[in-house]
């Protein structure tokens, strides 16, 4: 028999080697397991979203209102409907839809439309220092022999302290036959005159009795 030959010792050391793997292998698995835990919690983790609130910059809204100016005598000089108005903190009012209405000796002179708009109002009291008006502008007016006359443009200021009315924007007017076309134009309601500024052009087409 071979003296140094001892089943004791080899089962023994078999059974330590067998164990020290064992003991690697749950060592592994416990360590996979951390890991996957902290992955798992890392992507079910809620994420925060940083949602900044938009500052307030308006401070009144109203549905079909219809507003209506004086003069010193008071006779009415102009009025002004919309379909929407929406006044902001810096002392202008945004327009949907505005008509304006306006007045020479009670007579109505002048009838505005337009599909948006906007008031620039006096730094004293509530007297508008000026409308403009944009998005297809129509101008309506009768004249002393009961032609309808109409102005179109894409924008117009309308200063009803001054009593005029301005653009830079191109214009078109037809009125009897007559089709004149221009850039930019003024108009002196006191006066009772319209100015083109520039690139005027004009034709007649004679209507049919």
């Amino acid at each position: 028999m071979n003296p140094s030959y001892n089943p004791a010792k080899i089962n023994r050391a078999g059974w330590a080697s067998k164990r020290g793997v064992t003991a690697i292998g749950i060592i592994a698995v416990f360590a996979m397991a951390m890991v996957a835990r902290d992955h798992i919690s890392f992507l079910s983790a809620p994420t925060q979203v940083d949602v900044e609130s938009k500052p307030i910059t308006f401070d009144a809204y109203a549905k079909g209102v219809t507003s209506i100016l004086y003069d010193a005598q008071g006779k009415v000089e102009y009025t002004l409907e919309s379909t929407e108005q929406t006044h902001f903190l810096d002392n202008t009012t945004k327009l949907t839809d505005p008509f304006v209405r306006l007045y020479k000796d009670s007579d109505v002179r002048w009838n505005i439309i337009a599909r948006s708009g906007r008031i620039l109002e006096a730094s004293e009291g509530d007297e508008i220092e000026r409308l403009d008006l944009s998005n297809t502008v129509e101008l309506f007016q009768i004249d002393d022999f009961g032609n309808r006359m109409v102005l179109a443009t894409e924008f117009i200021s309308i200063f009803p302290g001054q009593e005029t009315m301005s653009t830079n924007y191109p214009v078109a007017l037809s009125s009897a036959g007559l089709h004149q076309d221009a850039v930019g134009m003024r108009v002196d309601f006191n006066q009772d005159t319209m100015i083109f500024l520039s690139q005027v052009k004009g034709r007649y087409e004679p209507q049919d009795n």
